[in-house]
């Protein structure tokens, strides 16, 4: 087995100069938890090692598809022409988000049921999630605890309703716990408008263009750092319902010998965006970021703080293609694109045709950036791709 240690600082090896900072650094899943208890961490590994009578083996995950049924993506389009020359189209569309959505939860390691999590303060009260000193140490220590739905039966070494008797390590499953995430796909509405209009009186042909888009319901990260400080990975990060408007405003035009530029301007919106900017502080007194904030679903892990998303995300890209050769018969094009937070793609393609039936292509994708970035963490795909093609004809 594998253990996942935090960094720590000190002198020479002696233990009295070691010291941690939560809010430096984090590598791993406990660097965001600095005031987790040990009951807490006996909840998860089950006592194993100690001789509790409950469960003997740590916390397990799994990941689990659980793609909803079919069910047909159905919409429409309405579109029209202005006397003066503007294109214009109405779109809806109901259907399934593109992108997943993961969901975590507890359950019974061996049957598979749903648990329930509990967190309860030193005078083994219920604490609600929302209670603002869930993790400050000047108001004790909270800790979590897992259930089965019936509150008869508790996971790991504590057993909070049976420490009035004196025996707060009965009434235990002796069974783990399952952490599992669990993917599915979420159906959204999207309203959408476009436009594209020529304008004629310059000296080279001009395209302007735009694109608007309002998507309903599209579940997105939230993180709530103070909820994982003290272990309640299940509370800490959930997904809930947003709203996004996201627009493309573009130009087209020529120049030179049929070179055709495309320059956009593009942001999303998220319209519920979450923030919420906290601190706590642990037991020995140190301060981190307990925030609770809407994640960025693209670049999000635990060696980047679990990064927050953005309300406001922009791109920009410029668009080139031309054709190849005097009787052009081929064609190459180039895009780069620019993300806020200094992420970059750029894809350079081409193809010609050897022969009526012979063609050749090539590509290249090169990405570069910030690692944080949805670009940038795609460094080393970066990637070179030839191909052929011959068309068969019948004679």
């Amino acid at each position: 087995s594998t253990t996942a240690l935090m960094d720590v600082e000190g002198t020479n090896g002696v233990a009295t100069t070691v010291n941690w900072n939560p809010t430096v650094n984090p590598q791993a899943a406990f660097d965001h938890m600095p005031n987790a208890t040990f009951s807490t961490f006996n909840t998860f590994s089950g006592g194993t090692g100690f001789g509790f009578p409950g469960a003997q083996q740590s916390m397990t995950t799994s990941y689990v598809v659980d793609n909803p049924d079919d069910e047909a993506n159905a919409g429409f389009r309405w579109k029209n022409a202005t006397a003066s020359g503007i294109n214009y189209s109405l779109n809806y569309f109901y259907h399934y988000d593109s992108n997943p959505v993961v969901d975590l939860s507890l359950h019974d390691a061996t049957t598979g049921a749903p648990l329930v999590t509990e967190l309860r303060n030193g005078a083994n009260a219920l604490v609600s999630r929302n209670s603002a000193s869930l993790s400050d140490a000047s108001a004790g220590t909270t800790t979590v605890l897992v259930a089965n739905q019936a509150g008869t039966q508790y996971y790991g070494a504590f057993n909070p309703n049976t420490v009035g008797l004196g025996t707060p390590g009965s009434s235990l499953s002796t069974n783990g716990i399952d952490l599992r995430f669990t993917e599915t796909q979420q159906r959204i509405h999207s309203l959408g408008a476009a436009f594209d209009m020529a304008v004629d009186q310059l000296e080279v042909p001009l395209v302007i263009r735009g694109e608007f888009l309002y998507d309903k319901d599209v579940m997105q990260p939230v993180v709530d750092k103070r909820l994982l400080s003290i272990g309640d990975i299940e509370g800490a990060l959930v997904p809930e319902e947003t709203d996004f408007f996201k627009y493309v405003l573009g130009a087209d035009f020529t120049v030179m010998t049929n070179l055709l530029i495309s320059a956009q301007f593009i942001q999303f919106i998220n319209l519920d965006f979450t923030e919420e900017t906290r601190t706590c502080t642990t037991q020995f007194g140190s301060t981190f970021d307990c925030s609770k904030y809407t994640a960025d679903p693209t670049t999000m892990s635990v060696t980047n703080s679990l990064q927050k998303g953005w309300e406001n995300k922009e791109f920009v890209s410029l668009f080139f293609s031309k054709p190849i050769g005097e009787e052009q018969l081929g064609r190459w094009n180039n895009i780069t694109i620019w993300e806020e937070g200094n992420g970059w793609w750029n894809r350079l393609d081409a193809e010609y045709s050897v022969t009526d039936q012979f063609i050749v292509s090539g590509e290249w994708n090169q990405y570069w950036g910030d690692d944080n970035t949805t670009f940038g963490q795609l460094d080393e795909s970066s990637n070179l791709q030839v191909g052929f093609k011959y068309i068969f004809e019948d004679y």
